[in-house]
């Protein structure tokens, strides 16, 4: 399955996904975290966007696991994204 990022500017032939925290440490001392779906390709691994909430990123992850069994050749992530927050709305 070909997985266009959410930003548009990468895509990747996926083997592979899966869910990474990015932290860091704010000024004040608080520390931020943020989730990255990254995608496995022949090789190479691509970020394919990068989340707020884990509960947005597992929705992403779920979805195209799920359309990956279905033998579904393509999937944006931006598109995708927009349903999803657009349910939650």
């Amino acid at each position: 399955m070909v997985i266009l990022s959410d930003s548009g500017a990468s895509c990747v032939d996926a083997m592979g996904l899966d869910i990474r925290v990015a932290r860091r440490q704010n000024e004040d001392g608080s520390v931020a975290s943020w989730f990255q779906l990254i995608g496995y390709g022949y090789g190479f691994e691509v970020l394919l966007g990068e989340f707020a909430l884990e509960e947005q990123v597992r929705d992403i992850f779920n979805d195209i696991l799920a359309k990956m069994r279905k033998g579904v050749d393509f999937y944006d992530v931006q598109e995708c994204r927009r349903k999803f927050e657009g349910r939650r709305g």
